[in-house]
């Protein structure tokens, strides 16, 4: 049961490391824009009309709209690659699990058990359970964050159709 439970941990501090790994250039860019905006914002307020404002916020917008790197075929970085180095590879996103050995190729029958061996209840209990890495908590409060997000607007989407129901054809 406990090696159970280390794997589904592991496996979520891996997605959470690889949730972290992409998710933290956009958290920081986000910041920084909405300390910049909001700067900006206060010197401004008296000066402009609030449309004025309002165009200036929805640059937040478009950037959390937009990808978070110019990697994409979106962006311009993916077709000036070549020109910019990159240090993102594609094994940082791979769980290491310790399932993922290399095969080796020259086995005879008698190397491989075919006997399934029987874990003892004595030899369970002695196994630690893997601490929860505080990049998979991160990923768990986003996707709780998620969830009630979408809870959200559910129970508006009904609020609204119950509204439509109840209103009457303007004369």
């Amino acid at each position: 049961m406990n090696q159970a439970i280390n794997s589904y941990i592991a496996d979520l501090n891996n997605i959470g490391q690889g949730f972290w790994d992409f998710a933290a250039a956009m958290f920081i860019q986000s910041s920084v824009l909405i300390l910049v905006l909001l700067a900006v914002d206060l010197l401004l307020q008296k000066r402009v009309r609030a449309v004025f404002r309002y165009c200036l916020w929805m640059l937040l917008f478009a950037k959390l709209v937009l990808p978070v790197s110019l990697a994409l075929p979106t962006g311009v970085g993916y077709w000036l690659g070549d020109y910019f180095a990159s240090d993102v590879s594609v094994a940082k996103f791979l769980p290491l699990t310790e399932a993922a050995v290399p095969i080796a190729s020259n086995l005879s029958l008698g190397d491989v058990p075919l006997v399934m061996p029987v874990m003892s209840a004595a030899a369970a209990t002695g196994i630690e359970l893997i601490p929860i890495s505080w990049q998979g908590l991160v990923f768990l409060g986003w996707l709780v964050g998620m969830g009630v997000l979408i809870a959200l607007l559910v129970q508006r989407v009904y609020f609204v159709k119950g509204l439509i129901a109840q209103s009457k054809p303007a004369s």
